[in-house]
This record gives structure tokens, C-alpha cells and sequence, in this order.
């Protein structure tokens, strides 16, 4: 293969990387949007699920892990400071797991069970968003529009070398 087709080759697969990473920004940030907007539409049936868990003022707190769940997700979803966005949802994502999930406290088996599942896939999409503060949104982000702004060799949202405030890869 020549120099010319492995370029060609190796640029094909950067959009293809950078594709995947805005399919798993979206695939991590959807199951936060859609329980956020739950958190508004069945405001009164979650209220008495966060009440009965002994949570103190339960219809602020359901309505600020609900506001929080929608912009932490739409931010990492367009990304639009992808890494603050997945941190915010980390901060709803940790209490949720261990107040909601507590499958330790549970004796019937079959929702120890159940409670076991969504702790270990809440696990797992802490996993996903500690990823995205590492790495950022990628370059289809908004976040990587902002490259010129930061003195620095190497684009903090996508990794791209920066030169002379024009962004290299776009």
C-alpha cells in the first residue's frame, strides 16, 4: 500500500473514530436525558418513589437531579463542555447507585437480583462518563470549535494539534 493510500486510510479512520465517540456520547448521555424528562412527567408517582427511600425534601431534590440529568445530558451529547456535562451527571449518577441500587439491603432474591443489574450498569456508565472527562466530546463537539482559544500544543477536546489558531482537522 502506498503513502498515499495509507494517509488517505489513516484520515478515513480518524472521522470514523470521531464518529464513534459522538455515537457513545450519545448512547451514555440518552438513558440521562430520558430519566430526567420521566423525573417532570411522572413528577408525582417519583416524588412518593424518593420519599419512600426516607430522602428529606424529595420534590426539590427530584426536580434538581431532573434539571441536572437533562443538561449534563445535552451537554454531552452535543458537546458543549462534554467533560463538565459528565461530571454533572456523575453527581446524580453516584447517589442515585447506592440510594436506589442498594441490593445489599434487599432480601427477596429475584429484586436483589434486578437491584444488582442497574448497580453494575450504573457502574458501568460511570465507567463511560470518567472516559469522556478523560478524553473529552472528540471532534463532532462544539467543544473542538474552541481550540484556538487554548495555549496549548494539542487540542484538550479531541487531541488535534493546534497551530497557529487554525484548527488542523477540521
Amino acid at each position: 500500500m502506498s503513502k498515499k493510500n495509507l494517509l488517505i486510510l489513516g484520515g478515513i479512520m480518524k472521522w470514523f473514530y470521531a464518529f464513534l465517540m459522538l455515537l457513545g456520547r450519545i448512547c451514555i448521555a440518552a438513558i440521562f436525558f430520558t430519566s430526567g424528562l420521566n423525573k417532570f412527567t411522572n413528577f408525582d408517582s417519583n416524588i412518593t418513589y424518593v420519599a419512600s427511600k426516607g430522602l428529606p425534601f424529595p420534590s426539590i431534590m427530584l426536580t434538581i437531579a431532573g434539571i441536572l440529568e437533562i443538561i449534563g445530558a445535552l451537554s454531552v451529547i452535543f458537546g458543549i463542555r462534554a467533560k463538565i456535562g459528565a461530571i454533572i451527571l456523575l453527581i446524580t449518577l453516584i447517589p442515585a447507585t447506592i440510594l436506589f441500587h442498594d441490593f445489599w439491603n434487599i432480601a427477596d432474591s429475584t429484586q436483589r437480583t434486578m437491584q444488582m443489574i442497574h448497580f453494575f450498569k450504573n457502574i458501568s456508565i460511570f465507567g463511560g462518563l470518567l472516559y469522556i472527562i478523560c478524553c473529552g466530546a472528540g471532534k463532532f463537539g462544539f467543544d473542538c470549535n474552541h481550540c484556538h482559544q487554548h495555549f496549548a500544543d494539542q487540542c484538550p477536546a479531541c487531541g488535534g494539534e493546534i497551530k497557529d489558531t487554525v484548527h488542523p482537522h477540521k
